[in-house]
Protein backbone atom coordinates (compact mmCIF):
# COMPACT_ATOMS: atom_id res chain seq x y z
CA UNK A 1 0.00 0.00 0.00
CA UNK A 2 1.19 3.52 -0.75
CA UNK A 3 0.71 6.15 1.91
CA UNK A 4 0.34 9.70 0.65
CA UNK A 5 3.52 11.56 1.59
CA UNK A 6 2.33 15.12 0.88
CA UNK A 7 -1.10 14.67 2.45
CA UNK A 8 0.41 13.14 5.57
CA UNK A 9 2.93 15.96 6.00
CA UNK A 10 -0.03 18.32 6.13
CA UNK A 11 -1.98 16.03 8.45
CA UNK A 12 0.94 15.72 10.90
CA UNK A 13 1.29 19.50 10.94
CA UNK A 14 -2.38 19.82 11.83
CA UNK A 15 -2.02 17.11 14.49
CA UNK A 16 0.83 19.05 16.10
CA UNK A 17 -1.23 22.24 16.12
CA UNK A 18 -4.14 20.39 17.74
CA UNK A 19 -1.87 18.86 20.38
CA UNK A 20 -0.31 22.24 21.14
CA UNK A 21 -3.42 24.40 21.11
CA UNK A 22 -6.02 22.14 22.73
CA UNK A 23 -8.25 24.18 25.03
CA UNK A 24 -7.77 21.71 27.88
CA UNK A 25 -4.59 19.71 28.48
CA UNK A 26 -5.09 16.12 29.68
CA UNK A 27 -3.27 14.90 32.77
CA UNK A 28 -0.22 12.92 31.67
CA UNK A 29 0.09 11.19 35.07
CA UNK A 30 -3.00 9.06 34.45
CA UNK A 31 -1.85 5.82 32.82
CA UNK A 32 -5.42 4.55 32.33
CA UNK A 33 -6.01 6.59 29.17
CA UNK A 34 -4.61 5.09 25.96
CA UNK A 35 -4.05 6.86 22.68
CA UNK A 36 -4.49 8.97 20.73
CA UNK A 37 -4.93 6.74 17.72
CA UNK A 38 -3.68 8.77 14.77
CA UNK A 39 -4.33 7.93 11.14
CA UNK A 40 -2.43 7.97 7.87
CA UNK A 41 -3.89 8.95 4.50
CA UNK A 42 -3.50 6.67 1.48
CA UNK A 43 -2.94 7.59 -2.14
CA UNK A 44 -5.99 5.52 -3.01
CA UNK A 45 -8.15 7.79 -0.87
CA UNK A 46 -6.51 11.03 -2.02
CA UNK A 47 -6.95 10.04 -5.68
CA UNK A 48 -10.46 8.63 -5.35
CA UNK A 49 -13.12 10.35 -7.40
CA UNK A 50 -15.45 10.68 -4.43
CA UNK A 51 -13.73 10.94 -1.05
CA UNK A 52 -15.63 9.06 1.64
CA UNK A 53 -14.71 8.95 5.35
CA UNK A 54 -15.88 5.92 7.32
CA UNK A 55 -15.97 6.85 11.01
CA UNK A 56 -16.25 4.41 13.89
CA UNK A 57 -16.69 4.98 17.61
CA UNK A 58 -13.30 4.36 19.24
CA UNK A 59 -10.65 1.66 19.50
CA UNK A 60 -11.15 -1.29 21.85
CA UNK A 61 -7.60 -0.67 23.12
CA UNK A 62 -4.48 0.93 21.76
CA UNK A 63 -0.75 0.21 21.65
CA UNK A 64 0.42 2.98 24.00
CA UNK A 65 -0.83 5.07 26.88
CA UNK A 66 -1.31 8.81 26.62
CA UNK A 67 1.37 9.10 29.28
CA UNK A 68 3.86 7.35 27.00
CA UNK A 69 2.71 9.37 24.00
CA UNK A 70 3.52 12.64 25.75
CA UNK A 71 6.60 11.70 27.75
CA UNK A 72 8.59 9.26 25.60
CA UNK A 73 10.93 10.84 23.00
CA UNK A 74 10.08 8.13 20.44
CA UNK A 75 6.71 9.81 19.90
CA UNK A 76 8.09 13.30 19.26
CA UNK A 77 7.72 13.15 15.45
CA UNK A 78 4.32 11.35 15.66
CA UNK A 79 5.53 8.61 13.27
CA UNK A 80 5.85 6.15 16.16
CA UNK A 81 2.15 6.65 16.84
CA UNK A 82 0.97 6.68 13.22
CA UNK A 83 2.81 3.45 12.40
CA UNK A 84 0.37 1.57 14.64
CA UNK A 85 -2.46 2.58 12.31
CA UNK A 86 -0.43 1.65 9.24
CA UNK A 87 0.50 -1.76 10.67
CA UNK A 88 -3.19 -2.57 11.24
CA UNK A 89 -3.57 -2.04 7.49
CA UNK A 90 -7.35 -1.68 7.32
CA UNK A 91 -8.02 -4.83 9.35
CA UNK A 92 -6.54 -7.47 7.08
CA UNK A 93 -7.31 -10.06 9.77
CA UNK A 94 -10.93 -8.96 10.36
CA UNK A 95 -12.66 -9.43 7.02
CA UNK A 96 -15.63 -11.31 8.51
CA UNK A 97 -16.62 -8.97 11.35
CA UNK A 98 -19.86 -6.98 10.84
CA UNK A 99 -17.93 -3.73 11.14
CA UNK A 100 -15.60 -4.52 8.26
CA UNK A 101 -18.34 -6.11 6.19
CA UNK A 102 -20.24 -2.84 6.43
CA UNK A 103 -17.04 -0.95 5.62
CA UNK A 104 -16.67 -3.05 2.47
CA UNK A 105 -20.32 -2.44 1.56
CA UNK A 106 -19.87 1.34 1.82
CA UNK A 107 -16.68 1.14 -0.22
CA UNK A 108 -18.44 -0.88 -2.93
CA UNK A 109 -21.33 1.57 -2.92
CA UNK A 110 -18.99 4.54 -3.38
CA UNK A 111 -16.27 3.05 -5.57
CA UNK A 112 -17.33 -0.35 -6.87
CA UNK A 113 -16.73 -3.89 -5.63
CA UNK A 114 -13.15 -4.05 -6.88
CA UNK A 115 -11.95 -0.99 -4.97
CA UNK A 116 -9.43 -1.80 -2.21
CA UNK A 117 -10.33 -0.93 1.36
CA UNK A 118 -7.71 1.80 1.33
CA UNK A 119 -9.93 3.84 -1.02
CA UNK A 120 -11.97 4.95 2.00
CA UNK A 121 -10.65 7.04 4.83
CA UNK A 122 -11.01 5.15 8.09
CA UNK A 123 -10.89 6.83 11.47
CA UNK A 124 -12.68 6.97 14.83
CA UNK A 125 -14.71 9.73 16.40
CA UNK A 126 -13.04 9.37 19.81
CA UNK A 127 -9.26 9.15 19.78
CA UNK A 128 -8.70 7.73 23.28
CA UNK A 129 -9.82 4.71 25.32
CA UNK A 130 -9.92 4.10 29.05
CA UNK A 131 -8.11 0.98 30.23
CA UNK A 132 -10.45 -0.43 32.84
CA UNK A 133 -8.29 -3.55 33.16
CA UNK A 134 -5.33 -1.49 34.40
CA UNK A 135 -7.49 0.09 37.07
CA UNK A 136 -8.83 -3.29 38.18
CA UNK A 137 -5.46 -5.06 37.87
CA UNK A 138 -7.20 -7.62 35.70
CA UNK A 139 -5.66 -9.93 33.10
CA UNK A 140 -8.79 -9.52 30.99
CA UNK A 141 -8.30 -6.51 28.74
CA UNK A 142 -11.47 -4.50 29.21
CA UNK A 143 -11.81 -0.90 28.13
CA UNK A 144 -14.47 1.70 28.70
CA UNK A 145 -15.64 4.59 26.57
CA UNK A 146 -14.13 7.80 27.89
CA UNK A 147 -17.56 9.42 27.49
CA UNK A 148 -18.53 7.62 30.70
CA UNK A 149 -15.32 8.25 32.67
CA UNK A 150 -14.95 10.97 35.27
CA UNK A 151 -12.11 13.35 34.44
CA UNK A 152 -12.22 12.65 30.71
CA UNK A 153 -13.25 16.18 29.66
CA UNK A 154 -9.72 17.22 28.55
CA UNK A 155 -9.40 14.00 26.53
CA UNK A 156 -12.69 14.67 24.77
CA UNK A 157 -11.58 18.20 23.93
CA UNK A 158 -8.25 16.98 22.55
CA UNK A 159 -10.05 14.22 20.68
CA UNK A 160 -12.26 16.87 19.08
CA UNK A 161 -9.22 18.90 17.99
CA UNK A 162 -7.48 15.83 16.53
CA UNK A 163 -10.61 14.70 14.70
CA UNK A 164 -11.09 18.14 13.17
CA UNK A 165 -7.44 18.09 12.09
CA UNK A 166 -8.13 14.85 10.21
CA UNK A 167 -11.25 16.18 8.53
CA UNK A 168 -9.55 19.43 7.48
CA UNK A 169 -6.54 17.61 6.04
CA UNK A 170 -8.49 14.87 4.26
CA UNK A 171 -11.41 16.97 2.91
CA UNK A 172 -14.00 14.18 2.64
CA UNK A 173 -17.01 14.69 0.39
CA UNK A 174 -19.04 12.21 2.43
CA UNK A 175 -18.88 11.10 6.05
CA UNK A 176 -20.47 7.89 7.31
CA UNK A 177 -20.58 7.96 11.12
CA UNK A 178 -21.21 4.40 12.34
CA UNK A 179 -21.39 5.70 15.89
CA UNK A 180 -25.03 5.05 16.73
CA UNK A 181 -27.31 7.36 18.74
CA UNK A 182 -25.41 6.96 22.02
CA UNK A 183 -22.53 9.08 20.74
CA UNK A 184 -24.75 11.85 19.34
CA UNK A 185 -23.68 13.84 22.39
CA UNK A 186 -20.10 13.67 21.07
CA UNK A 187 -21.18 14.74 17.59
CA UNK A 188 -22.97 17.68 19.19
CA UNK A 189 -19.78 18.58 21.06
CA UNK A 190 -17.69 18.41 17.89
CA UNK A 191 -20.28 20.18 15.74
CA UNK A 192 -22.38 22.50 17.93
CA UNK A 193 -25.84 23.02 16.47
CA UNK A 194 -25.65 19.95 14.22
CA UNK A 195 -29.10 18.95 12.95
CA UNK A 196 -30.16 15.29 12.76
CA UNK A 197 -32.52 14.92 9.78
CA UNK A 198 -34.49 11.62 9.59
CA UNK A 199 -34.21 9.55 6.41
CA UNK A 200 -37.10 7.05 6.12
CA UNK A 201 -36.15 5.53 9.49
CA UNK A 202 -36.34 6.83 13.07
CA UNK A 203 -33.55 9.29 13.86
CA UNK A 204 -32.04 6.81 16.33
CA UNK A 205 -31.46 4.41 13.45
CA UNK A 206 -30.26 6.82 10.79
CA UNK A 207 -30.00 10.54 10.15
CA UNK A 208 -28.45 12.98 7.74
CA UNK A 209 -26.22 15.43 9.60
CA UNK A 210 -26.46 19.09 8.64
CA UNK A 211 -23.73 21.47 9.78
CA UNK A 212 -21.60 24.09 7.98
CA UNK A 213 -18.39 22.18 8.80
CA UNK A 214 -19.66 18.82 7.51
CA UNK A 215 -19.92 17.78 3.86
CA UNK A 216 -23.33 17.60 2.20
CA UNK A 217 -23.29 13.80 2.42
CA UNK A 218 -22.92 13.21 6.15
CA UNK A 219 -24.87 10.43 7.82
CA UNK A 220 -25.02 8.84 11.26
CA UNK A 221 -26.20 5.24 11.41
CA UNK A 222 -26.36 2.44 13.95
CA UNK A 223 -23.10 0.63 14.59
CA UNK A 224 -22.68 -2.30 12.15
CA UNK A 225 -22.78 -4.84 14.99
CA UNK A 226 -26.33 -3.73 15.73
CA UNK A 227 -27.29 -3.41 12.07
CA UNK A 228 -26.19 -6.99 11.47
CA UNK A 229 -28.80 -8.36 13.89
CA UNK A 230 -31.47 -7.58 11.30
CA UNK A 231 -29.98 -7.84 7.82
CA UNK A 232 -33.17 -7.12 5.94
CA UNK A 233 -34.85 -4.59 8.19
CA UNK A 234 -31.77 -2.61 9.22
CA UNK A 235 -28.58 -3.46 7.32
CA UNK A 236 -30.00 -3.70 3.79
CA UNK A 237 -32.37 -0.80 4.31
CA UNK A 238 -29.67 1.56 5.59
CA UNK A 239 -27.43 0.67 2.65
CA UNK A 240 -30.30 1.22 0.21
CA UNK A 241 -30.99 4.67 1.67
CA UNK A 242 -27.31 5.60 1.54
CA UNK A 243 -27.09 4.43 -2.08
CA UNK A 244 -30.07 6.59 -2.97
CA UNK A 245 -28.76 9.65 -1.14
CA UNK A 246 -25.17 9.41 -2.32
CA UNK A 247 -26.20 8.90 -5.94
CA UNK A 248 -26.85 12.65 -6.03
CA UNK A 249 -23.24 13.76 -5.70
Amino acid sequence: MTWSKDANVDLKSRYRTALTNSAKTPDTSDELFAGPDLISLTNAYINSGFKVAFIGKEQSDWAYSYQDFITKPAFNDLDHAIIEYEKFDFAKAYYKSPYWQFFDAINALAHGKEAPRQTLLWTNLIKFVYRQYVKDNSAEKRTKSIVHVAGSEPFLELSKALFHAEMTASKPEACIFTTGPHLDVVLQRYYPGVVFVPLDLPVRAMARLEHPDLPKHSYRVYHPNYLSRDRKGRWDRVLAILAREMAHK
